[in-house]
C-alpha cells in the first residue's frame, strides 16, 4: 500500500525520496504543530523572540496537568505556529542531531542552514505538508503541521533523531 505525503494509508515505508533538509524541517514542524509554546521556553530558554525563561517551582498537581495534557495531544490537536519557532525548533534538532553523531556543525550549518530553508518550506506548504492557516506567509502567517505521527517518527528514526525526547505535553 502507497502513502501519501501526509502519512496516511497502511504500509511502513515511503515510496518516495525527500531532500535531509525536508526531513528536517518536517520533524520540526511536527514539534511546532504537537507542543506547546511553554515547551518552547523550557527547551529553547530566551532564544525565541519575545519568549523568557522563567524558573517555575512544580506545584503537586503537575504530574496530573501532564497526564491530561498527553491525553489530550493524543487525539491529534494540532497547534498553529510561526515560522520563527519552525526556525527554532529546525535549528535545535539539527544540532541535537549534528552533536549526537559527532559531525561537524561548520558542515551541517553549510548543508542545512541555508536560503534554501525557506524554498523548502514554500515547497512543503505547495504539498500539502504545511498549511497556512491565518495571514499569509508574506505576512508572518500561522502554519499548521498535516503530517501523521508515524511518518514524522520514521522521518525522526531516519534522521537519528529520538522524537519522544523532544514531546512534551505541559
Amino acid at each position: 500500500v502507497r502513502r501519501d505525503a501526509t502519512g496516511s494509508g497502511a504500509g511502513g515505508r515511503l515510496d518516495f525520496e525527500i531532500p535531509r533538509l525536508t526531513k528536517f524541517l518536517l520533524v520540526a514542524a511536527f514539534l511546532c504543530s504537537h507542543n506547546s509554546d511553554e515547551v518552547d521556553k523550557r527547551m529553547f530558554g530566551g532564544q525565541i523572540e519575545g519568549h523568557v525563561a522563567r524558573a517555575k517551582r512544580k506545584d503537586r498537581n503537575a504530574q496530573d496537568r501532564e497526564r491530561a495534557a498527553a491525553a489530550e495531544a493524543a487525539v491529534d490537536k494540532r497547534r498553529v505556529f510561526k515560522l520563527e519557532r519552525l526556525i527554532a525548533w529546525f535549528h535545535f534538532i539539527t544540532r541535537s542531531a549534528c552533536d549526537e553523531h559527532g559531525a561537524e556543525v561548520a558542515d551541517l550549518e553549510e548543508e542545512l542552514l541555508s536560503a534554501d530553508v525557506f524554498m523548502q518550506i514554500s515547497s512543503m506548504t505547495q504539498l500539502g505538508m504545511l498549511s497556512i492557516n491565518r495571514g499569509s506567509a508574506m505576512e508572518g502567517g500561522l502554519y499548521q503541521c498535516n503530517i501523521s505521527r508515524d511518518l514524522a517518527e520514521r522521518l525522526a528514526q531516519n534522521l537519528g533523531v529520538h522524537l519522544d525526547t523532544y514531546l512534551k505535553y505541559v
